[in-house]
């Protein structure tokens, strides 16, 4: 599963290539002002590389955060709204992705991490905004590993360590429990990474979790075998109450809850083999799969990781 995923992320970046030496030139709107409530941060190809968008929930005021030579991706809003941590690979930096924070009004950026040899990914914030998790993938497809540290990139510590891929991680309202994905299965754990409780089934592939605002459910992306592609899903923490959205012909990713809990933000991905190349538009959906809007559509764009602010910025 581990090497499958890895693929559709290499696919992911050519299209990006291709993709901008057949788009036109983009006049970017204007920015939204400060101090408004609830954005959505994403990352986005329109500038000719992958850089950090925001948008209102509606899709418009754009504005582009960081404007960056290098690819920048993987955006998560702190708990305050105060700051944006992301993954960027900064080659005059490492040769490795780190994790950078950004402040959204004024820009400013710091460092948080320093491998060298692993790249971190997927940020993720505790709810009292200490902490961050992500994992660290080594290049095979069963070196991932999770990690925590502070805010401001100290006290790093490993919260796994074994032959398991170990990635997604998403930590609960409540701050009791981190949602995570072992070996294409969702998993609990206690935020020291003891406790470890299955969610999902093993016949079932699922990933990237995101707890509700409640913690009443965790929306995740999952396949069934049988399937041709990915759709999303709810499930309650302790793996009852399974769900699935209304499937589309596209598949289905990133999913992030808003703050009142009623809508998903997502991504729909449709692949043209022809030209080995996506298309990648960014919807929101009520959590029964009714009631879909789409917020992005541009052709020549690849529009990816949505992340819901909270209510008040």
């Amino acid at each position: 599963m581990r090497r499958r995923r890895a693929g559709w992320f290499r696919r992911f970046v050519r299209s990006i290539a291709i993709a901008l030496a057949i788009a036109t030139a983009w006049a970017p709107a204007k920015a939204s002002a400060a101090g408004r409530s609830e954005l959505i941060a994403f990352s986005s190809s329109r500038n000719g590389r992958l850089d950090i968008f925001t948008m209102n929930p509606k899709g418009g005021e754009l504005r582009n955060l960081t404007n960056d030579p290098q690819q920048d991706f993987q955006p998560s809003w702190s708990p305050d709204g105060s700051r944006i941590a992301y993954v960027s690979l900064h080659t005059d930096v490492s040769d490795y992705d780190q994790i950078f924070t950004i402040d959204p009004v004024s820009g400013s950026r710091v460092q948080l991490t320093s491998f060298d040899g692993g790249n971190p990914q997927g940020p993720a914030w505790s709810p009292d905004g200490s902490r961050i998790a992500f994992h660290v993938s080594f290049g095979g497809a069963i070196d991932d590993e999770l990690y925590a540290m502070n805010a401001d990139g100290s006290d790093l510590v490993q919260l796994t360590d074994n032959r398991s891929a170990d990635s997604d991680p998403a930590w609960a309202p409540d701050g009791k429990r981190i949602a995570f994905v072992r070996n294409a299965r969702i998993f609990t754990m206690r935020p020291d990474g003891t406790g470890v409780r299955p969610v999902t089934a093993a016949a079932m592939w699922a990933f990237e979790p995101a707890w509700s605002p409640r913690r009443r459910r965790i929306a995740f992306v999952g396949r069934d075998p049988t399937a041709s592609q990915e759709d999303l899903y709810t499930i309650r923490p302790d793996g009852s109450g399974l769900r699935r959205l209304r499937p589309t012909a596209r598949t289905e990713t990133s999913p992030s809850w808003s703050p009142d809990g009623r809508r998903i933000v997502y991504v729909t991905t449709r692949d043209h083999y022809a030209s080995d190349t996506q298309e990648n538009w960014i919807f929101t959906t009520r959590p029964d799969g009714t009631h879909r809007v789409r917020l992005t559509a541009d052709p020549a764009t690849l529009d990816a990781n949505p992340h819901w602010s909270p209510r008040d910025l």
